[in-house]
Order: structure tokens, then sequence, then C-alpha cells
């Protein structure tokens, strides 16, 4: 089978979303599928490379041209971008995929395409970006409620930087909700949670459960050319964005009043709510690649892992 996987950033870029289309990926092909992923374009990234037999396609969009409506990481936007369009039209044809499979915004910009490519689209769907522009449905620090156009003007100009982009983003969701509950042949939430939350029908002929995986040889994984930015053995570890969201704020109050404890090491990617300051004894470490990352779980204090995230019942955080 002809697949073709739709993520907005691809390894090396960092983040669970984008392992997980990784080693999905790296699987099928494994299984005997012919895989191609296609991505938005990266500073210093090839447009086209294969990896492990899976072919790589990063393809840039209007807004990437512009000043970024997406600060410090490039996102699609939640509507069909032109000039990404045109660029994923190519790949499709080239590829001539049997199945498309989206896992956010970039899956809404092959909508225009999908009758005209006569594949099938399934959209595996990681968190509630269905009816939250900002994706977490969290407001004021509590569980949102639900979408309200005040709720959701006001929490995406925080998010996006302003009022018009906010106004931008938000709308462009509300718009595009109803076209792709529509053309979408299946959708894949990771929980049940994450289903009801974006008000979809579990076990209906359109909507499955599937936990996202994480591989048996996980543990095995290992790049020691990061091992002596760490601080010997026997430290705490978080990994993640450095965000409130991500329970960041809270684990460092709380860090702050240990008495003796261990280093609290933080693997991750800053955004402009990331502490500007940390407590003595925190080393903060961005951008590291997996394998560097699995190296730091192992040295670590066993079984003493920092998992603070306010909200996210996903289940590759709750294992």
């Amino acid at each position: 089978m002809r697949i073709l996987m739709l993520i907005d950033s691809y390894p090396p870029m960092i983040g669970g979303a984008q392992q997980y289309v990784r080693n999905l990926s790296i699987e099928l092909v494994a299984r005997g599928h012919d895989v191609a992923v296609a991505t938005l374009a990266g500073n210093g990234l090839e447009p086209y490379e294969e990896d492990a037999g899976v072919r790589v396609y990063r393809l840039r969009g209007t807004l990437q041209r512009s000043e970024r409506i997406f600060r410090d990481r490039t996102y699609a936007p939640p509507v069909p971008d032109p000039e990404l369009l045109g660029a994923l039209a190519d790949v499709v044809r080239r590829e001539r995929p049997h199945v498309v499979h989206s896992h956010n915004w970039m899956g809404r910009s092959f909508l225009p395409l999908k009758r005209r490519s006569k594949a099938k689209l399934v959209a595996t769907v990681h968190d509630y970006n269905m009816r939250c522009a900002n994706w977490i449905l969290m407001r004021d620090g509590e569980p949102c409620s639900g979408p309200g156009v005040a709720k959701c003007l006001s929490c995406a100009a925080v998010s996006y930087n302003g009022r018009i982009k906010g106004a931008a983003v938000a709308a462009g969701n509300w718009a595009m909700a109803a076209p792709e509950r529509r053309m979408v042949d299946m959708f894949i939430p990771v929980s049940h949670a994450v289903a009801a939350g974006n008000r979809l029908t579990a076990g209906s002929g359109r909507c499955r459960v599937i936990p996202n995986f994480i591989p048996d040889t996980v543990g095995a994984l290992g790049d020691d050319s990061y091992r002596d930015q760490l601080p010997g053995e026997g430290y705490l570890l978080f990994v993640g964005s450095l965000t409130r969201q991500k329970g960041i704020h809270t684990l460092l109050s709380a860090y702050d009043g240990l008495t003796a404890a261990p280093p609290l090491v933080l693997v991750g990617y800053t955004l402009p709510e990331t502490p500007k300051s940390f407590p003595e004894n925190v080393v903060v470490l961005k951008n590291w690649p997996h394998a560097a990352v699995m190296t730091a779980w192992r040295h670590s204090l066993a079984g003493i892992h920092a998992r603070p995230s306010r909200w996210k019942p996903w289940p590759s955080e709750n294992r």
C-alpha cells in the first residue's frame, strides 16, 4: 500500500507527535508498505531525503515566507495554505497514495486535493485542535468548558501574539471544522479523552481510538555524544516544552522548596512563556535529539522522572 503521512514538522525537529510519525512510518516500511512523509521545510534541512526507507518531502508554505504567526516553532495554518497546497499537489501526483494519513492541521491543506487524488484520508488526532485553536482546551489555567467566540478570541490572541493573528487562526479553525469532519474517512484519536474533547464518537464507523505506540526497541536507543552535558549520575529529569501547560512552573516551584535535592535536568524547547531564570542546580538543555534523550533517561534517578503536565490525557504521557 502507498501511504503519505502529513505532519507539520518531522525529525530532527523534536516532539512527541514527530517521533511517533517517524516510528510509525519506519514500521510500515518494515511491513512492506511504501511510505512517504510531507512536512514543512525547516532551516538547514534538505527539501528531500530518505530516512530508513521513508521518503521525506519538506515543503514551504506561504506563511513561512511572511511574518510568522506561530512563535518559535513552525506549524501549518488551520486553513489550506496556497503555496503549501501547490507543493503538496506535486507530492501527491508523484507518490499516488492509496491512503493519506494526517496528524494535525497539515492535513487541511490536502482537503482540496482529496477528490482528485482518490486517496482515503485518515486523521490521527493527537490533541484538541479540531475544537481549540490553542490545541489544549485550557483557559486561565483550568480545563475549558468548550469553544465560545469571546473565549477563543482572547485565548488565541495570547497564544498567537496579537488580536489580529489570533482572530485569523481562531476563525480559520472554526471555518475548517465542518469540511474536515465531512471529508476525513477515519478519525483515530489517541485516547478516549481526546475523542471526547473533539466531540468524536469513539467506536463509530468513522472513529476508532488507537493509542500512539512506543516501539519495543526504544530502550536500546542512545547517543552518548551529549552525555558530557549531563551532571553525572542521579539527577531528576524533565523532558518536554518548557511551558506552563507542561507544568514547568509548578515543577520549578516544587523543586525550589526542596532541601539537599539532586540536580534537575530540563530537556526541551523554549517558548516566550518559558521562565527566564531557574533555581540553583537546574540544568537546561535545549533541542536534544531523541536518541540523546533516551541516554539522559537511563542515567537519571531510577523511577523518578518529572511528569508535571497540568492537563494532558494522552496515552504516551500516562504510562
